[in-house]
């Protein structure tokens, strides 16, 4: 079975969950940058589906889940909340959704993959989605390079 990991291109926190995945799996999945305006990639059939620092509108999100036969959601942008509610339970039983606006998508796919807290590298993936202009002193580079190894 193939596995995909969708992540939110051009983005610190897109790139953090996505990293925090690697960790945890190394080069098992597929990595796809992805991004709301283009169209999602063709993915095998029956494929597991990991979904992180973003989602796609929720026809797009729903046709995904047809064709896969897992699917794991993280995401914690407002603009997604409202599909996410929406989505069919029942019709997509083999769905996970984890939402929290309160974390980053870098936080949420650590949190989830590896069971114990995130690392400085999420944290500064965290400051940067959340608007601190801080990001790039140099003791956060630091840190950066050193959970980069």
């Amino acid at each position: 079975m193939k596995t995909y990991v969708l992540y939110h291109a051009q983005c610190p926190d897109g790139f953090g969950a996505a990293w925090a995945i690697w960790k945890k799996m190394g080069n098992k999945p597929e990595y796809i940058p992805v991004n709301h305006h283009q169209p999602p990639p063709a993915l095998a059939a029956r494929s597991t589906v990991y979904l992180v620092d973003f989602c796609y509108p929720l026809a797009i999100t729903q046709q995904l889940a047809a064709q896969a036969q897992k699917m794991l959601i993280l995401d914690h942008h407002q603009s997604a909340e409202a599909d996410l509610q929406k989505l069919d339970r029942a019709a997509f039983p083999h769905v996970e959704v984890h939402f929290d606006m309160q974390k980053s998508g870098a936080v949420l796919a650590w949190e989830y993959f590896h069971q114990c807290p995130a690392p400085e590298f999420c944290n500064i993936s965290r400051t940067k989605t959340f608007g601190n202009s801080n990001f790039l002193c140099q003791k956060s580079f630091r840190r950066l390079c050193v959970a980069m190894k």
